[in-house]
């Protein structure tokens, strides 16, 4: 079943309004791959494309394991310019790699274990503004878990910033 493989795919597949259930990957929230295009090279070219894009706000962000499964992502917003998209809200995601078992993908191939509920983020230039999510995350040994934040305008679904910090193995307490 495709969504054991990706969980909330379906809920993506409705935010992107996808209709196909083979893998399709966005970058910045507007370019795409679908198919056969899912490949580390387009990823990476897609990656350097966007890297280098200058982003009205600035993300600090960590993640700490508070034990039982429960880990904690703590994000800083800084408005560095004025903000001109709009509906701008922020996403939480703490991801695993997808193929433990398989160290060619291990580096680039992450698959969601918890996402937030999204947050609306009203922010002007000059703030600074502190977020806090509590996540439960299923955890196994070796799930090197990636905590991820996301500014994304609802509006035009366009990635404003987002930021990504590592866990590490899961093994230590």
């Amino acid at each position: 079943e495709y969504e054991h493989h990706s969980p909330y795919a379906s809920e993506r597949c409705n935010y992107y309004d996808i209709n196909e259930i083979y893998p399709t990957i966005f970058f910045g929230g507007s370019s795409s791959y679908s198919g056969w295009q899912v490949t580390q090279t387009n990823f990476e070219k897609s990656y350097a494309s966007i890297v280098e894009v200058n982003s009205p706000i600035s993300i600090n962000l960590s993640m700490t394991s508070l034990g039982n499964d429960q880990f904690k992502l703590d994000a800083d917003f800084i408005a560095t310019d004025n903000i001109t998209s709009s509906q701008n809200k922020v996403l939480f995601v703490v991801t695993a790699i997808a193929q433990p078992n398989n160290p060619e993908n291990s580096d680039w191939l992450n698959k969601p274990v918890a996402v937030s509920e999204p947050t609306d983020l009203n922010i002007d230039l000059g703030q600074t503004i502190h977020i806090s999510q509590t996540m439960n995350v299923d955890t196994t040994p070796n799930s090197q878990l990636k905590g991820i934040v996301i500014v994304q305008s609802w509006n035009s679904k366009k990635i404003i910033q987002s930021a990504i910090v590592n866990l590490g193995n899961t093994d230590i307490s």
